[in-house]
């Protein structure tokens, strides 16, 4: 639940920046699956299926695809204890390492 609320809020901020918000306030938000300005494409809930390989883990919580220094940037959300952090942190570099 914790994460769902998070990925929102990231989601809203970006709709807002680029002058797409859906809903004043971040709990009024219903994210749409692709929002996209001049600077870039934010991917939500979805799916990637073209790459040079095959690759396991396909489905993140976010992608943004940053046009102008022509980079992905893969956005992948967890919440855990401190006792956990660098575990969770050491899973999601190996998860999406390709």
């Amino acid at each position: 639940m914790i994460i769902s609320i998070v990925i929102v809020i990231i989601h809203w901020e970006f709709s807002k920046e680029n002058d797409q918000p859906n809903g004043s306030k971040w709990y009024e938000h219903v994210p749409e699956r692709v929002v996209e300005s001049d600077e870039g494409k934010l991917l939500w809930d979805f799916t990637i299926f073209e790459t040079d390989h095959v690759i396991e883990y396909r489905l993140s919580d976010m992608v943004f695809l940053d046009k102008q220094q022509g980079k992905c940037h893969v956005i992948d959300i967890a919440v855990s204890g401190d006792a956990h952090i660098e575990e969770n942190e050491k899973e999601r570099l190996e998860k999406y390492q390709d």
